[in-house]
């Protein structure tokens, strides 16, 4: 299950947007209020546990008073009036999109809770999961969103995250553009080494956590 993040639609095309709401989520809370504990947290694209899965790569950590300060750095100040923070004339709020799930549902309107702890708006809207894909995923006419992906039995992140598609019916929903994380995408599927092909993945997956372009929750 994952927050995908639009990576071209503002104000999630700005990295510390995208960091501070990551640092903003409490994902321990998550999974465990709403989920019961009958879940993985996750920290990439590859399932906790598998070959492909970096074990050094951990969940963001939940820090909101980090997640403030990198707001601040980046020019989103809160108002002395008010409680959603400004650049400019501009206020910091997002639409945050899932569908008729009751438990995404539910996890749509915890996060945008733990958003507003640091100044961030965001309205939940759900959609019927035909909608969501056909309206608003696949044209990438979204903000943030909570949908599921089934990488299937091979690890590959290509479809999923290579910049080639992020177009049309491509399913790079997020819009991730990495010139780093595409050549390492790149290159584990030429190998037909499956240690070589680990390493690149290790490596993809630091990548992808220092670029935020999205948030994998569990």
């Amino acid at each position: 299950t994952v927050l995908y993040l639009n990576n071209t639609a503002a104000p999630l095309n700005e990295k510390p947007v995208r960091e501070a709401i990551a640092g903003a989520i409490d994902l321990e809370s998550l999974i465990g209020d709403i989920l019961g504990g009958a879940a993985t947290a996750a920290s990439s694209p590859m399932v906790p546990g598998t070959w492909a899965f970096n074990p050094d790569t951990r969940p963001y950590e939940h820090d909101e008073s980090e997640a403030r300060d990198v707001l601040e750095e980046a020019g989103w100040n809160m108002p002395d009036d008010g409680d959603v923070r400004q650049k400019g004339d501009v206020e910091l709020r997002i639409s945050l999109v899932t569908d008729q799930d009751p438990i995404r549902g539910a996890l749509a309107d915890r996060i945008a809770g733990q958003l507003s702890n640091i100044g961030v708006a965001a309205t939940v809207v759900r959609e019927d999961s035909t909608d969501l894909v056909k309206d608003y995923l696949i044209p990438r006419q979204y903000q943030a969103a909570i949908f599921g992906w089934d990488p299937g039995p091979d690890p590959d992140p290509y479809p999923a995250w290579h910049s080639s598609q992020a177009t049309d019916n491509g399913r790079n929903i997020a819009g991730y553009q990495s010139d780093d994380a595409d050549r390492l995408m790149e290159q584990a599927r030429r190998t037909s080494d499956l240690n070589e092909r680990q390493s690149l993945y290790y490596t993809f997956q630091q990548v992808f956590h220092d670029d935020v372009p999205s948030i994998v929750l569990y």
